[in-house]
């Protein structure tokens, strides 16, 4: 599997939406379908136990036992449940912040790019996911209910319209690494390269009438059936006429993905001498970005700048460590104080910085103990929307850190979540108390602080979980999108793992 997100062709789809109507719900129960707990606790213990065996085994991801595993209790798990095939990896994802709605199809926006090492050309771009909101489409489109599994829809028998395709491509310099949007203006997109530089996007200045948006990529017909046993001429002749028209496509997509453009961007930010994976904008309208790069964290500004202004723009702010040997591996503007942002570092440090403050100055608010973060530190970090106070650390063994930023002395809560490094971790936007996490292991573990309790554990990937949003509307609560190098998915446990 090579590495980025040009999703394949539309039938590698695959969604369940699950009925919530209180009737479906008496028909599972008549057929004594396992509780949820118990189909987490099965599943959790199938996954353990195909592990070793996962590593051993060649061949598609999707005959892997641990996929095998979670795909057979999908549709007891998911209220909505959508899962996509990447031809090149995604290492960051992001949903943006604006939804339509239309015919009780919900359509939303992700934001991606691509990480091809160089042997295609990259791309930012808009993945549009439609999914139903609510069970009317179903019924309207005569979707058949089925008794056996207490459910409308499944496993490729998704209603018309719904699916995920790309909406919108941008040339992109290097590897995109990281990305976001700005939040007082989604308009602009930023992204971190394999380059060392970040880049700037206006994508409503990408006009879809030129490439790479037209022509778009071509897309091939479905592969044939095996011939039977004892097949005709007439059988033979329609199996070559397809395999003939696949290979008239492949030449043609052959021919579009070695096409080169220069990169759309509006701005390039310059400084580091590093690649960097992430970045993080503010909430103010003056457009701040904050990435660290080796040793160094440095802050642009861009959110004001006009059309005419310089093609890149240097950093005015910038801080170096004084352990030679860190590595900044995130950087969090606050939710509250737009002006300050935290940082971690591979040598367990927890740093606050102020952009106000001369002199480029930056505060160790803490260091965490190494029994905490093993040997290359912190990993991730999430600051609370809700809470401007709290703070949420991966670290490299798999522990979850919670602190207070009003005595980061001790951490509020703290507990090993997964098998390897936690590689990003996300606040819920709508309740305070509810966090996600996910790790080398392919596991998306949902946790409530205030419980104490694993709500979910999202077993969809097979490989490195490179990033994972929360969905914002209030209308899809706890919805989620999470990515790995094979696979997107847009999932929300039932209702009855959130309760």
């Amino acid at each position: 599997m090579s590495a980025m997100p040009i999703p394949v062709e539309d039938d590698s789809t695959s969604i369940v939406f699950i009925d919530q109507r209180p009737a479906v719900v008496e028909v599972a129960e008549s057929l004594e379908r396992p509780s949820p707990s118990r189909l987490q606790e099965d599943e959790d213990r199938k996954s353990d136990a195909d592990e070793d065996e996962e590593e051993e085994e060649e061949g598609s991801y999707q005959d892997k036992p641990r996929f095998r595993t979670w795909k057979k209790h999908a549709t007891h798990l998911y209220q909505l449940m959508m899962h996509v095939d990447l031809v090149w990896e995604s290492p960051s994802i992001a949903l943006m912040p604006y939804m339509s709605v239309k015919d009780h199809l919900a359509t939303q926006t992700v934001l991606c790019g691509t990480r091809t090492g160089g042997q295609e050309q990259n791309y930012l771009q808009f993945l549009h996911i439609t999914t139903p909101i609510d069970a009317s489409r179903l019924d309207d489109e005569g979707a058949g209910f089925n008794d056996g599994t207490g459910e409308v829809g499944g496993f490729g028998s998704a209603p018309p319209g719904c699916g995920m395709h790309i909406e919108r491509r941008m040339y992109h310099d290097g590897d995109v690494l990281g990305t976001r949007y700005m939040h007082a203006n989604p308009l602009l997109l930023g992204t971190a390269s394999s380059d060392h530089n970040l880049y700037v996007f206006d994508w409503s200045r990408v006009p879809k009438s030129l490439k790479p948006n037209n022509p778009e990529r071509p897309r091939g017909p479905l592969p044939p059936n095996a011939l039977s046993l004892h097949a005709g001429d007439e059988e033979r002749h329609a199996f070559m006429k397809r395999m003939r028209q696949i290979d008239d496509v492949a030449a043609q997509q052959q021919a579009w993905d070695s096409e080169r453009g220069a990169g759309q961007h509006v701005v390039a930010l310059k400084g580091h001498t590093v690649a960097s994976s992430h970045l993080d904008w503010n909430t103010t309208s003056d457009g701040s970005v904050a990435s660290g790069a080796g040793d160094t964290i440095r802050v642009w500004q861009v959110g004001n700048l006009s059309k005419s202004a310089e093609k890149t723009v240097d950093p005015y702010w910038s801080a170096t460590l004084d352990d030679e040997s860190a590595v900044i591996t995130e950087t969090k503007f606050s939710w509250t104080d737009p002006q300050t942002f935290l940082a971690t570092t591979s040598t367990g440090s927890l740093i606050h910085a102020d952009v106000r403050r001369a002199g480029s100055e930056v505060n160790e608010l803490c260091t965490i103990a190494p029994d905490l973060c093993a040997y290359n530190g912190l990993t991730a970090l999430a600051v609370s929307p809700l809470n401007g106070n709290l703070i949420a650390l991966g670290t490299a063994n798999g522990t979850m850190a919670v602190f207070d930023l009003r005595n980061a002395d001790v951490p509020v809560l703290s507990e090993p979540l997964h098998r390897g490094e936690i590689t990003c971790i996300q606040w819920c936007p709508h309740r305070a108390s509810l966090i996600a996490t996910g790790g080398d292991d392919g596991i998306v573990v949902l946790r409530d602080v205030t419980t104490g309790a694993i709500a979910f554990k999202h077993s969809a990937h097979t490989h490195t979980v490179t990033d994972l949003q929360w969905c914002w509307q209030d209308s899809l609560q706890y919805e989620m999108v999470s990515v790995d190098c094979n696979a997107i998915t847009l999932w929300r446990p039932r209702n009855a793992y959130l309760a």
